[in-house]
């Protein structure tokens, strides 16, 4: 059978690829943005791929959570990559997807993450916490920054940045790729269900409770330069009103976890029913729990949570060999989902 000279370039392209994906390492440096304006400065990462192979070591982990291997401030491969901006969930870092910024890296993607003021392990002050409409303000703030960025701009291509979101996360995602709070509609359902767990922590957080907080969050966050969106097991959908989400032309895929704790009917399932079905791809992930979207637990992980912290032992319970076969998948997936609209 004769090749075509387009199978044959294909081929090639595939073997190059294949042959260069086995020599890129994950690179990272701090990240630190500046607020000129206030005093919202973001803290986090950026992870790169490279092709230094000296100095990697086990970073971003501690007793409980198994780190990653990295080269701390290597050189970042030359060529354009795309960009993927990580939002983290309720009280997260911006390590907790280290283990998908690692395997982005090694496939060719930049990804960047902050730990977001307020609602952060690493920052949690309670005003930061209310000012929810910043956390969609901090995803264009980190795009901004490495595309001015002398080293970072360069290998980075401008036309293909999207983002990932875990629970809060995910509806600091949706924000900003153009779903609208609804002040409203949130009062009419925390009125019927205020035991609701998205009801209770709006309430904690005094979040909407002026007319200038409602004007800020229902305010318009969407970033045009995010391509396409991911979503793990996202809570808060309920906040959106349902006529921005039916004419959002971002695509998105949208992931459910089965096992976890998240209201599937009220969430996951709510934006898979009312978005627009050609751009919005949904999984239902059976025996996923919501904490299987956060990095491997260390071999001591469980127990030393069951010792010092037993309300928390569920994010580590199965989150060694059976998490780790759930991450390839999820990179497989996500891969998969961004070289389909890129």
């Amino acid at each position: 059978m004769k090749l075509s000279k387009t199978l044959i370039a294909f081929i090639a392209m595939l073997t190059c690829t294949h042959a260069l994906a086995a020599d890129i390492n994950t690179g990272f440096q701090k990240l630190k943005i500046k607020d000129t304006q206030g005093s919202r400065t973001l803290n986090g990462f950026v992870w790169y791929p490279t092709n230094d192979t000296k100095r990697i070591k086990t970073v971003q982990g501690n007793k409980v959570w198994q780190g990653i291997e990295a080269i701390k401030n290597a050189r970042a491969m030359d060529g354009k990559h795309p960009l993927v901006i990580l939002s983290h969930g309720i009280m997260g870092t911006a390590m907790a997807q280290a283990w998908l910024a690692q395997s982005l890296s090694q496939r060719g993607y930049i990804v960047a993450g902050v730990h977001h003021p307020g609602t952060s392990f690493f920052a949690d002050d309670a005003n930061d916490r209310r000012e929810l409409w910043r956390r969609p303000q901090d995803i264009s703030r980190i795009i901004d920054d490495l595309l001015s960025d002398d080293e970072f701009a360069p290998v980075i291509d401008s036309d293909r940045i999207f983002a990932v979101g875990h629970s809060l996360g995910g509806v600091t995602v949706m924000s900003a790729i153009g779903a609208g709070y609804d002040q409203s509609r949130v009062d009419t359902i925390c009125d019927d269900t205020p035991d609701d767990l998205v009801c209770t922590i709006l309430d904690d957080w005094n979040i909407g409770k002026t007319p200038a907080d409602i004007a800020a969050l229902e305010q318009d966050a969407t970033d045009p330069r995010i391509k396409a969106a991911v979503l793990f097991d996202m809570g808060g959908a309920q906040t959106f009103a349902p006529a921005s989400l039916a004419k959002m032309t971002t695509p998105v895929l949208i992931y459910g976890a089965t096992a976890g704790h998240v209201d599937l009917d009220r969430n996951s399932r709510l934006l898979a029913e009312t978005m627009p079905s050609q751009t919005t791809q949904y999984l239902e992930m059976s025996d996923y729990t919501h904490f299987d979207f956060m990095g491997l637990c260390t071999e001591n992980g469980l127990d030393i949570l069951q010792k010092y912290e037993p309300q928390d032992v569920e994010v580590c319970t199965d989150g060694r060999a059976l998490r780790a076969a759930k991450h390839g998948d999820i990179v497989t997936q996500v891969t998969q989902f961004f070289a389909t609209h890129d």
